[in-house]
């Protein structure tokens, strides 16, 4: 099997990743902040070990701050639910997720959406404009957006700033205080190579945010209201402790393996797939802003193919793993001109080899041969 599906869930995991979970399931199966016992002691230490391990990952200074859910689409409801309200502006970019735009417009805020090259430059927003969501890295093409000065220029007209980095997190830097972010969310399975059933979010001391789900927190028993001290305010119910905990290993492991070489070997991987890609005719490449590709995935077409039959075809056929589609993100392909035809998706990991892109390319090519 080749696996090319890791925007989706990362795979392999680091051999830590997979120890920790089960370690904890057999060993420190307690329930965190729910009594004084030697397990539920254990079980808050592993949960707290990784709050403190995302935060100094992310440049995150108060611990507290970090917030744990069962994967970013989870996190973002939250930031946007949990602060935008009915007709509120919000500034969209055009590769959001349908995990971005749904909430949004389930709520009624009133969207609009930039061209992603006007992300790029120079936002021009209006006064009333309450939150900007930027898509760090496009789980459709991989491109990235400038996070940074699009960070400053929110900050400079007081505008809450809120990065999906679902696809980014774990391949690419991320810092809360260079790059401006109020609110950030993450998913914990894919770059940040922890199991799936987790994710993060990140919100900024002074922004008020209300709770999506209220309940047992192990905190403030008494009082029939939400706790609205954080993380308690967003952690509602029996934390994935296991998750969590393998999570932390996963960063751990990117902390010990370096981000910027596991970045570097990613890029390494993607140019030499996209080299061989061009050289295939009847192979169709997606790259918003015609530069050089080099992060871990891109969007392919064969022409005479269905992205979906494509994707299929090289599963049974040859065993190899790539999603064929929409990506959950429709606003994306929109964008792209893609839309009525989605994409074949290639999403590398540094465990994959360069074997591995070899023995793609000559699949890729004696299937275009053949139409």
């Amino acid at each position: 099997m080749i696996y090319f599906d890791n925007a989706a869930t990362s795979f392999l995991k680091p051999e830590s990743v997979y120890n920790s979970v089960y370690k904890t399931m057999k060993l420190y199966a307690g329930n965190p902040g729910r009594g004084g016992h030697m397990l539920s002691m254990k079980a808050n230490e592993i949960v707290y070990e990784a709050r403190e391990t995302v935060a100094e990952f992310f440049g995150i200074k108060s611990v507290e701050r970090v917030c744990f859910t069962n994967n970013a689409t989870s996190a973002l409801n939250f930031g946007i639910k949990g602060v935008i309200g009915h007709k509120d502006k919000v500034l969209i970019s055009g590769f959001e997720h349908n995990s971005v735009t749904r909430p949004l417009y389930a709520i009624g805020a009133d969207v609009e959406v930039m061209p992603w090259s006007d992300y790029d430059s120079k936002v021009a927003v209006s006064g009333d404009t309450k939150m900007i969501i930027v898509n760090h890295m496009s789980n459709v093409n991989g491109n990235i957006s400038n996070i940074r000065a699009i960070g400053e220029y929110a900050k400079k007209n007081n505008i809450i700033f809120m990065v999906d980095a679902s696809q980014s997190a774990g391949h690419i830097p991320i810092n809360i205080i260079d790059d401006n972010i109020d609110i950030l969310a993450c998913s914990g399975h894919k770059g940040l190579l922890g199991p799936q059933g987790t994710g993060v979010l990140y919100v900024r001391e002074g922004i008020n945010i209300k709770p999506l789900i209220e309940g047992g927190t192990g905190s403030f028993s008494e009082e029939i209201a939400q706790p609205e001290v954080f993380p308690d305010i967003l952690e509602s119910g029996t934390l994935n402790v296991a998750g969590i905990g393998g999570l932390c290993e996963g960063i751990k492991y990117i902390n010990k393996y370096g981000l910027y070489e596991k970045h570097n070997r990613e890029k390494e991987l993607m140019k030499s797939l996209v080299t061989g890609l061009r050289n295939i005719k009847k192979v169709i490449i997606y790259n918003n802003k015609n530069t050089t590709i080099d992060e871990n995935l891109v969007s392919i077409n064969v022409s005479g193919w269905d992205c979906v039959s494509l994707a299929n075809f090289l599963s049974e056929k040859y065993g190899v793993c790539v999603r064929g589609g929409m990506h959950c993100a429709p606003l994306a392909h929109k964008t792209m001109g893609t839309e009525n035809t989605g994409t074949v998706r290639i999403s590398l990991s540094h465990f994959n080899t360069f074997a591995e892109i070899n023995h793609f390319l000559n699949i890729i090519d004696k299937i275009a041969n053949v139409m």
